[in-house]
């Protein structure tokens, strides 16, 4: 993560992420055996301190709030009883695979390939300290000042960089292209027109909640929890699969048109 690779090792985290609900999920249904998905999930454990994300730690616990309600509601706790196992799981075999992260680098960084060694770097060291609760505030100042139509499309690394000399808050690390959170860019970069399209697609999105709680199926669900969460900490829906991806989940909540 520390070496030149942050931004993807987000990206990589939550990836990971989706590939334990979807292995938890084979198992809960009896389609993978446990044999099979013990080394499946100790492999997704490593990831998970590779990627050092701590947004999947918020992303699993509303996860696994929101299985064990869709559970109750269809009778059926398996699912989110191996989600409980999973995250303690992986907090007892965590910190080997920091031991296993730091030795790795100790011989990557001898024959050259690493710069510099961050040892015991992991999912939860760094607390909550995040560069983002600078920015967000300034972000809103943004959308404040540049009512009603906002600063346009590819308009806020520029805004950003003004807003942070305004308010001498210095020393500048680069530029921040986008505020990294998908909802707040919307609302900075189109004003009125995207504040309204916001809340339209907000209660789609909650509609759509509500419904895929009563399904068996939890998955669509959790795709698109996962998806929601993820942009309020990145700009996730920039990424054109991943807004494809939303809408694909969105329409799963729908009843069908097709007629037998």
């Amino acid at each position: 993560r520390m070496n030149g690779l942050i931004g993807q090792s987000n990206l990589f985290s939550v990836l990971n992420l989706l590939g334990c609900f979807a292995l938890l999920w084979l198992v809960s249904v009896g389609r993978i055996s446990l044999m099979v998905a013990l080394p499946l999930a100790v492999l997704f454990c490593y990831a998970l301190v590779l990627g050092g994300s701590r947004v999947v730690s918020v992303i699993y616990l509303m996860v696994m709030l929101l299985a064990f309600i869709q559970g109750w509601r269809v009778k059926s706790l398996k699912f989110p009883v191996f989600l409980l196992v999973f995250s303690i799981f992986f907090l007892l075999i965590k910190l080997p695979f920091v031991w296993l992260d730091n030795a790795i680098q100790d011989q990557l960084y001898v024959i050259g390939i690493m710069k510099e060694k961050h040892y015991g770097f992991d999912l939860f060291e760094r607390g909550l300290t995040t560069s983002r609760l600078v920015e967000w505030p300034l972000a809103w100042r943004i959308f404040i000042d540049n009512l009603p139509w906002g600063v346009g499309p590819g308009g806020y690394a520029s805004h950003s960089y003004e807003m942070h000399l305004r308010e001498n808050i210095l020393p500048l690390e680069g530029i921040w292209q986008h505020s990294h959170n998908s909802y707040l860019q919307v609302l900075i970069e189109f004003g009125l027109l995207g504040l309204g399209w916001a809340v339209f697609m907000g209660l789609l999105l909650l509609r759509t909640l509500q419904d895929a709680i009563y399904l068996e199926e939890p998955m669509p669900l959790i795709v698109l929890l996962t998806l929601l969460i993820y942009s309020f900490f990145l700009f996730l829906l920039w990424f054109m699969p991943f807004f494809v991806l939303a809408y694909w989940v969105r329409a799963a909540g729908e009843k069908s048109i097709v007629r037998p």
